[in-house]
């Protein structure tokens, strides 16, 4: 019990001192200009393991988020596009256990039209939905066993017309 009681006080004296310490406007300055620096570009966190966990970081002038799981594998992504047609277009992607990409939300198309894509084990987007990047009309296509690209919205309309119009 005595040793409960000064691991207490010891561990409410460290804090104390240390928001005492932080207090100090040097100490501010100083970690106001670290994050606030033009050279301080990415922040990365470690676990208990020292494996890293997340990484936020500018990549192309774009910030980027990137989660791990505990082995170090990308669990997740977020940020926007750096370059190419999709500069500045945002994007959110999660990553299995084996570090592929399998589900990508996107902006996509002259007018930053929302695209979900999920893909399979094997990188092949198989299911993509969204809305036509120019326009805006909704649609549903997937990739079939042949490897065929279906586009599901057309397929229920010819169904619908073909039941109408016998």
């Amino acid at each position: 019990m005595k040793n409960v009681v000064l691991i207490a006080l010891f561990s409410f004296l460290g804090g104390l001192s240390g928001a005492l310490i932080l207090q100090i406007p040097a100490v501010q300055a100083q970690v106001k200009a670290t994050l606030y620096n033009k050279d301080f570009t990415t922040a990365q966190f470690f676990n208990n393991a020292d494996k890293r966990v997340a990484f936020i970081g500018n990549y192309q002038e774009s910030g980027g988020l990137f989660l791990f799981d505990q082995e170090g594998k990308t669990a997740a992504q977020m940020g926007a596009y750096g370059s190419g047609a999709e500069k500045g277009q945002t994007l959110f992607g999660l990553h299995d256990r084996q570090n592929q990409l399998r589900y990508l939300t996107r902006l996509y198309g002259q007018k930053d039209s929302p695209t979900i894509i999920m893909k399979d084990g094997g990188g092949y987007d198989r299911l993509i939905l969204g809305l036509d990047g120019a326009t805006q009309m909704p649609f549903i296509k997937y990739l079939d066993d042949q490897g065929e690209i279906r586009d599901l919205i057309k397929q229920v309309q010819e169904n619908n017309k073909a039941k109408t119009n016998p």
